[in-house]
């Protein structure tokens, strides 16, 4: 199949690669259209004949034709409707979409001859070390890209729990699917684009030497055949003060050679938002000529310096309105080589340095291993649940510095929205694994301990040490964003109230019934405000939410200058995933074990779910809050622990609770009137000492206390709800 593609500069050092819209002007038709129905699939697949690598090929090109069929349905959707929303919030999720990926996708693998129109003053040899550049480059990058959108397929897909459409996972599914079609594009394009016959036979492979349609078998001529194009020529100009292509011009070409102008204009667009400034001749010639720092330098002649400049001087497209003057190409062109696989091993390496052996708290990662060992060769539970709780500590803790440096990459929204995602992640693990056998005591006591713990020992402590270290000063905090939080602390003290007084009183319609329906219905009221909470936060009232500049502390000598990431937002990432997967492990012999360390310990279960897992689960916050008080830094303080906090009690909570009732769970807001109560109290004590907006030790001293009496009354609490059961 023959297809045609438009090569042009139309910014800056970027080149546009658009293929034409022509349907195939070949005799023979597209190799083959993917079945239309499951049977059609199933008939294809057992057919036999046909190699487990097309059958998968065969059983991808299905899936994309079934979403190709129901975005086209999206786009018939009528205007308002939930449907035309879907459609709208997937074109400007594709708008980001690259556009040289898209043009790598449109190289099929059933092409065999590409015909390529430029400029006629552009010189053949720059245009194909052009297209060998993309294809070189987009191998490399599409590779990548398809291996990481591939691993957050598993996470996503987690989120089907939930009774909404998981676009998460339907939008990781497609970037790993285009990102494959992007590299197989680029691997068909650096075939196309070689330059001798040998090559095209050590790239080719046995099936497509032994096709009869394949071009290259004892072909006279190569697939890519270089139209130069006078008429493209004029069309083209360049604007004087941006050097860039000019809309009109672009909407000339786009209609001449039947391009798509949404993917062309993409082309301009990626240097929309850089600062505007006069190219100078260097500049010109280094931008365009950049792209030779992929070519190999047995492939450079001994003239190159002279034979570039011959190139570039020779193009108007290039040099309008440009003197050439005397200028030495060889001081500004790269000839830097690709990142070689030795450099992606040290950058492994480098990374597990950084994460693994750094912290000296990743000391205790042995206990996770030597915790599964003890489950399966001994019966003592109360070690497995030992084992497995200190294990977890280091894995909470690196998870939360794996979420601080993604959350550098991602800017200060879409970083708040991690650390809320993460920042309890333990927590919720372990809920969910407690949830899914049925110890749904379990889940509401380890949650309402997280939030004792954070409230009284987490802020006590960080209050404590920020006063000590800072004994001659009055630490304090910006008083109306801790005002929100009480607020938001006092509502779900309601949600939880209400249950339990109906439960107590018997006033309910249904005993049993009105009380799981009330607590699904406040659970997503509490959502809800969630949701708003986080919209009024990170976008329309962040300004409540800036801390309070002190001339004391922006004179300190030890004020910390703006944070670097030591590893890459990709490392995060597969950090994020390594770690997650491991606290799901671990977290799974934990709540096994409870019950029985329970019973070898002499511990009551309401102890160890209220003070001993929440203990772990806030260890990364712990550190973190003690670490922000000491360097004065307060604000942050109330952010992780009285956040952390907020989003238990008004997150974590009510997704449990819908999380359940998809499971068939009967898990409620009825933390019993023993817990409820202490909730409150904790509530009113931490409103209380935070009405001043200011900190000293003594504050964390008394924080402190309150925590040791909830945990001393939990001690000796017998609960009721477990007695019943």
């Amino acid at each position: 199949m023959r297809a045609r593609v438009v090569v042009f500069p139309i910014k800056g050092r970027t080149w546009c690669f658009a293929r034409t819209l022509d349907p195939p002007s070949g005799p023979h038709p597209s190799s083959s259209s993917p079945p239309l129905s499951w049977k059609d699939l199933w008939t294809t697949i057992s057919s036999g004949g046909r190699p487990a690598r097309e059958n998968a090929e065969v059983l991808v090109d299905f899936v994309a034709d079934k979403m190709n069929r129901g975005w086209s349905a999206l786009e018939k959707a009528p205007p308002g409707t939930v449907k035309s929303k879907i459609h709208s919030l997937g074109l400007k999720l594709l708008s980001r979409v690259k556009p040289s990926e898209i043009f790598l996708k449109s190289v099929s693998k059933d092409i065999t001859k590409l015909e390529i129109t430029y400029p006629a003053s552009l010189n053949p040899r720059l245009v194909r070390r052009r297209l060998r550049h993309i294809a070189i480059r987009g191998s490399a990058i599409h590779k990548k890209y398809f291996y990481g959108s591939i691993s957050l397929v598993p996470l996503t897909s987690a989120f089907s729990v939930l009774p909404l459409p998981n676009i998460p996972f339907f939008w990781t599914l497609f970037r790993a699917y285009s990102n494959w079609r992007a590299l197989k594009g680029s691997e068909r394009l650096l075939l196309l684009a070689s330059d001798c016959p040998s090559l095209w036979n050590s790239l080719t492979n046995k099936e497509e030497l032994d096709d009869v349609k394949h071009p290259l078998r004892n072909a006279p001529h190569p697939p890519l055949v270089l139209q130069p194009s006078d008429d493209l020529e004029k069309v083209l100009t360049i604007e004087e003060d941006e050097d860039s292509v000019s809309n009109e011009a672009i909407s000339k070409i786009c209609e001449r050679y039947h391009l798509d102008k949404n993917d062309v204009i993409k082309y301009r667009r990626k240097f929309g938002k850089k600062k505007k400034k006069k190219t100078s001749l260097n500049g010109i010639l280094a931008t365009h000529l950049n792209f030779f720092s992929m070519i190999p330098m047995d492939e450079k002649s001994d003239d190159f310096e002279v034979e570039m400049a011959t190139l570039v001087k020779s193009s108007p497209v290039l040099m309008k309105s440009q003197n050439m003057g005397t200028c030495h190409i060889g001081s500004f062109v790269d000839f830097s080589q690709p990142c070689s696989l030795s450099r992606v091993v040290q950058r492994i390496f480098k990374s597990i340095r950084i994460v693994i052996f750094q912290a000296k708290i990743n000391l205790l990662l042995p206990f996770g291993p030597l915790a599964i060992i003890l489950h399966y060769l001994t019966e003592k539970h109360g070690l497995v649940f030992f084992f497995s709780l200190v294990g977890i500590i280091p894995l909470a803790e690196r998870l939360g510095y794996a979420t601080e440096q993604l959350a550098l990459y991602t800017g200060p929204t879409v970083g708040g929205l991690l650390n809320a995602t993460f920042g309890n992640a333990t927590e919720m693990i372990i809920s969910l694994y407690a949830l899914e056998n049925g110890m749904i005591r379990v889940v509401q006591q380890s949650l309402l301990g997280s939030i004792l713990s954070n409230m009284l020992l987490v802020l006590g402590c960080a209050f404590f040490s920020g006063g000590i270290v800072h004994y001659n000063k009055v630490q304090v905090f910006n008083k109306a964003s801790a005002v929100v939080n009480s607020g938001l602390l006092l509502m779900a003290v309601m949600g939880l109230m209400f249950p339990a007084v109906l439960h107590f009183t018997h006033s309910e319609v249904q005993y049993g019934e009105s009380e799981v329906a009330l607590s699904r219905f406040s659970s997503c009221i509490m959502l809800v405000a969630y949701a708003s909470y986080l919209f009024f936060q990170l976008r329309s009232h962040h300004n409540v939410y800036n801390p309070i500049d002190e001339e004391e502390g922006n004179n300190d000598e030890d004020s910390d200058e703006e944070e670097a990431p030591e590893i890459t937002q990709w490392e995060a990432i597969t950090w994020l995933a390594v770690l997650t997967t491991w606290v799901s492990i671990l977290s799974g012999y934990l709540v096994d074990a409870i019950q029985g360390a329970s019973e070898s310990l002499n511990l009551p279960v309401a102890f160890i779910s209220v003070v001993l897992l929440p203990i772990v689960g806030n260890a990364a916050e712990h550190a973190s809050a003690i670490m922000f008080a000491m360097k004065n830094k307060l604000d942050i303080t109330l952010g992780v622990a009285i956040g952390s906090s907020t989003q238990i009690s008004m997150f974590v909570i009510p997704f449990c609770v819908v999380v359940g009732w998809i499971m068939g769970k009967k898990m409620d807001l009825n933390f019993q009137l023993f817990e409820t109560a202490t909730l409150f109290i904790t509530v009113l004590v931490v409103a209380f000492m935070l009405q001043e907006g200011t900190a000293n030790y003594f504050k964390g001293l008394m924080l402190i206390l309150c925590y040791l009496i909830v945990a001393a009354s939990f001690f000796v609490h017998v609960d009721p709800a477990a007695s019943d059961g």
